[in-house]
């Protein structure tokens, strides 16, 4: 069954990208004129972020969105087959300034949430890693072919992943010497009380407790990434160091880091966020006021 799905998709990567791009386009024209793929979800979650903006200007952003979002299943493809010379001119990732950080023999957790195109940044991760051993976290799909193919191509150009589930086993035999580690951290506690709870562009919203656990644990060089769209096929991740030492932060200080650094990136650049994404699915409830950990008081109800 894998090589069924496999063999077509590899074929259509070897399309060159502007025709590509044209099948991109009868993608998002299927997915918001005709299907209004997770419209309601969508046009929700816009509402909750921005607030301010009127009816019109959120539907732009939502546009735009699905563009981009249409965009990012073709690039997506394309790293099937995709050379990497090729890739590299598409996806830029300089490390050069966390050099002299490496040269101590430090150790990297990087923070990436869901922009496109988030599975460039994944590839630009592996082929830049600021040290030899590097690794991401990937999230298990159900469906066993899918989720081989979807593997297949994290690992195209050498990086190693560790399944979610099995955290703990898996990554001790690449944490045994130095290393480099990636995170997309924008997903969602599997319940509301799993996880931090804070205001998150304006509504409350839960965080997964594992990072801010394991950064005050290991006191590895924070790095967070911000994805930005060049242009059409063209990515720049530019990453940001937020904590050298970091053992002495308080319990929720790193999510508090995090969430303002995703507001920002999403305020500067809304449409590049994925806003299929259920963000705000877990509703707050007053039994979580003990995980809460924004300066603003919470919910009353």
């Amino acid at each position: 069954m894998y090589y069924f799905l496999f063999l077509p998709l590899y074929l259509v990567s070897l399309l060159p990208f502007f025709i590509l791009y044209r099948v991109s386009d009868v993608i998002f024209f299927i997915m918001y004129h005709l299907a209004g793929y997770r419209r309601k979800v969508v046009t929700k979650n816009l509402e909750l972020a921005f607030p301010e903006k009127d009816v019109n200007e959120r539907r732009k952003i939502a546009k735009e969105f699905y563009r981009r979002f249409a965009d990012s299943m073709v690039e997506t493809i394309k790293l099937l087959s995709i050379s990497e010379s090729a890739f590299r001119k598409r996806a830029q990732m300089d490390y050069s300034g966390l050099a002299g950080l490496a040269a101590e023999g430090r150790n990297f957790h990087f923070f990436m949430m869901h922009q496109m195109n988030w599975e460039f940044g994944n590839q630009a991760f592996a082929l830049n890693a600021p040290t030899e051993v590097s690794f991401a976290v990937y999230q298990k799909i159900n469906n066993p072919s899918f989720n081989r193919l979807v593997l297949h191509i994290r690992k195209r150009f050498g990086g190693n992943l560790v399944s979610v589930h099995d955290f703990r086993n898996e990554a001790q035999q690449y944490m045994k010497g130095q290393y480099s580690f990636g995170l997309l951290a924008d997903q969602s506690p599997p319940t509301g009380g799993a996880g931090y709870w804070l205001n998150f562009m304006g509504a409350p919203a839960p965080f997964v407790m594992g990072p801010d656990k394991s950064v005050r644990r290991l006191n590895p060089v924070i790095v967070f990434l911000n994805a930005v769209r060049v242009r059409r096929g063209y990515y720049r991740f530019e990453p940001v160091v937020v904590g050298t030492d970091v053992r002495n932060w308080k319990e929720g200080e790193f999510t508090r880091k995090y969430r303002d650094f995703m507001q920002r990136c999403i305020r500067e650049n809304p449409s590049n966020y994925l806003w299929s994404h259920r963000r705000w699915k877990h509703v707050y409830q007053p039994t979580f006021r003990k995980n809460w950990i924004d300066d603003n008081l919470p919910p009353e109800s």
